[in-house]
């Protein structure tokens, strides 16, 4: 006898309501993969679409009694989720109840992020650092939006504790997600770029072999300036290792990219000539040398 169609639930299923039916159903089967066997609750099928409010207390004790959260993640880049009164007020709840959040997504998404790691270095880094603004998050109903705006104001000290809290927890929920598909990608590109030198090693090639497993394995494989730039004189910062091979040098703190830059302009002060160059994205002047008595 198969397992029964209706138990105790594993997972509570967060989602947009504008998502299709189909990218959720994608989402929770790609989910399932992970963790076979399980019980979802899904909205849809368990709270009256017309009044959803008259679900907010009951949705409360359905996630406290759930093993954990399940985000479904669309369009990686910008999800949608982060801007719905909703799904910021599920995620809140639990947080405050200490239930375990993961994150999925539908197949266009898991097919799109695969084809963009070899072209953008710095996807990584941008999917993982996301920002929530629950005060201009929006609901279907106007009077849900207010009822549940005021409820997480009041549970969580206001909006900026709550973007805070959402932020990290939806970025790292992200990042266990993606970092192995990244690292999937990437060893696969590295086999395509060894394989040749390889196929030739009974050539004698060792010292071309060597100088590409120098280049694409002495390296990180992605942009770790946010973790890995270096402070130089007043406000001048060094990008990575991957940023430099890539022809950046300079790491913008304001705008959190690297950059390649000319000196655009010369100051002269007591203790002599200072010269800068400036973010091409931010226009953020930063002094890149200073007279060697300072």
């Amino acid at each position: 006898m198969g397992k029964p169609l209706v138990g105790k639930i594993n997972f509570f299923v967060s989602h947009a309501w504008s998502y299709k039916f189909h990218e959720l159903v994608e989402a929770i089967e790609s989910f399932e993969q992970r963790k076979p066997g399980s019980y979802y609750f899904v909205d849809y099928f368990a709270i009256n679409q017309w009044e959803p409010a008259g679900g907010l207390e009951s949705l409360r004790s359905v996630i406290r009694g759930s093993d954990a959260l399940v985000l479904v993640v669309s369009p990686l880049e910008q999800p949608k989720l982060m801007t719905r009164a909703w799904c910021l007020y599920e995620l809140n709840i639990a947080l405050q109840s200490n239930i375990p959040i993961y994150a999925t997504v539908p197949g266009d998404e898991d097919f799109w992020l695969r084809a963009q790691i070899p072209i953008r270095a710095r996807l990584h880094e941008k999917l993982t650092h996301l920002k929530v603004d629950s005060k201009n998050s929006e609901a279907t109903m106007k009077s849900d939006e207010h009822k549940i705006k005021t409820r997480i104001y009041w549970l969580s000290n206001g909006f900026e504790c709550l973007d805070q809290k959402l932020s990290e927890a939806m970025s790292s929920c992200i990042r266990i997600l993606i970092s192995p598909i990244v690292w999937q990608e990437w060893i696969k590109i590295l086999g395509k770029l060894l394989s040749p030198c390889f196929d030739s090693l009974i050539g004698g090639e060792v010292v071309y072999i060597s100088t590409i497993i120098l280049k694409y394995i002495g390296h990180p494989f992605q942009c770790t300036c946010s973790i890995d730039y270096r402070k130089k004189y007043f406000e001048h910062y060094l990008s990575c290792a991957f940023c430099k091979r890539n022809g950046s040098e300079y790491y913008c703190l304001k705008c959190k990219s690297s950059f390649a830059a000319d000196i655009v302009s010369i100051h002269v002060r007591s203790q002599g000539l200072y010269r800068y160059c400036e973010c091409p994205t931010c226009n953020k002047q930063y002094i890149v040398e200073v007279p060697s008595f300072v």
